[in-house]
């Protein structure tokens, strides 16, 4: 893939963009190489996008708007659906009380029940 320029300053100067973008992957049901591919970037660049690490260009936010089939402006709340409100808050509480070994234990009953065991 091409160097990718530095960020715009619009994009870097302050703003939370990142705040909701996992949401908004999530809420499209989409995995992290799905959309990055999509969008035509590493998988680790929109990682870095979610967490905050790394601030992405308006260019990169109107594609991504375009991918999860929305507005730039909506993509800096997150998805209004109220049930996917709730279960996204709802998981963001638990998770932040769970140690590693506890997330560790979760995560692995979650893969044996989508592998039907």
């Amino acid at each position: 893939m091409a160097k990718r320029a530095a960020p715009d300053k619009d994009m870097a100067a302050g703003t939370h963009a990142n705040m909701h973008l996992r949401a908004w992957r999530l809420f499209r049901g989409m995995t992290q190489a799905t959309a990055a591919a999509r969008v035509r970037v590493k998988p680790q660049t929109l990682s870095k996008w979610e967490r905050g690490t790394l601030p992405p260009r308006t260019d990169d936010m109107e594609a991504l708007a375009e991918v999860y089939r929305t507005s730039v402006t909506a993509l800096m709340g997150p998805p209004q659906q109220p049930d996917f409100l709730v279960t996204h808050e709802r998981v963001a509480r638990i998770l932040g009380r769970l140690d590693a070994d506890g997330l560790e234990h979760w995560l692995a009953v979650g893969e044996a029940m989508a592998r039907g065991r």
